[in-house]
């Protein structure tokens, strides 16, 4: 379509005037690329250059706060579905169930050698779960836990011991020594708790746990 010199002249002297190309196609009744083509030499005065940044960072902060919202709200509906799903099932007092978790757990986390059978986690919320699992799907002899931390200089080592031996339910006494890492000159890790080298004294309950994921994996 071929409009008048008069038409692009508008164009130009919106746009001077700190319009957007948005406002300019509506007004004029013309195609946003063709409003873009016209004006694209156009050089807009600093105060309103100025004025289009902060609509733009403010548009960007609306655009950024909705996706935020939007997704917050998703979360929650995946949660209240999470906690749906839960509340039908009846596999807690299932010491089946807690053997499947324990041999995921371990499998993921655990060592391969099963010889030896030793879980590290630094996740608080998996180690609770694996010892939960442990205790609830097998007959745990207590006394053949032992345990290793693996901290950083700036851990108070007394205090992380305590924290994990609650945590475990693993009296203190089963603990070794724990190792300190060597300063890296890297930032202190604000909560980070350790890591958590857990061991069991009995091999046969690693090849257990082996035999049944790859049991379990093979029939899913």
């Amino acid at each position: 379509m071929t409009y008048s010199a008069k038409v692009k002249e508008t164009a130009r002297k919106l746009r001077n005037e700190g319009g957007s190309i948005n406002d300019i196609s509506a007004e004029l009744s013309v195609a946003k690329s063709t409003i873009s083509l016209w004006v694209r030499d156009v050089e807009l005065p600093k105060a309103i250059l100025a004025k289009m940044q902060q609509y733009e960072i403010a548009g960007r902060t609306r655009g950024l706060s909705a996706i935020a919202a939007r997704r917050d709200l998703d979360d929650q509906l995946i949660l209240k579905y999470a906690g749906e799903m839960w509340s039908q099932l009846d596999l807690f007092d299932n010491k089946d169930f807690w053997k499947i978790c324990a041999a995921l757990l371990f499998w993921c986390e655990g060592a391969k050698r099963l010889s030896n059978m030793m879980f590290s986690n630094s996740d608080p919320e998996m180690v609770s779960l694996y010892m939960k699992a442990l205790r609830k799907g097998f007959d745990i002899n207590e006394n053949k836990f032992s345990v290793q931390l693996h901290l950083h200089e700036y851990h108070d080592v007394e205090k992380q011991v305590a924290y994990w031996s609650k945590l475990m339910g693993i009296p203190v006494n089963q603990f070794n020594k724990p190792y300190i890492k060597p300063h890296t000159g890297k930032r202190k890790r604000e909560g980070y708790p350790g890591c958590v080298s857990l061991r069991y004294g009995e091999a046969r309950l690693a090849r257990k746990l082996s035999a049944i994921y790859h049991v379990f994996v093979k029939n899913t």
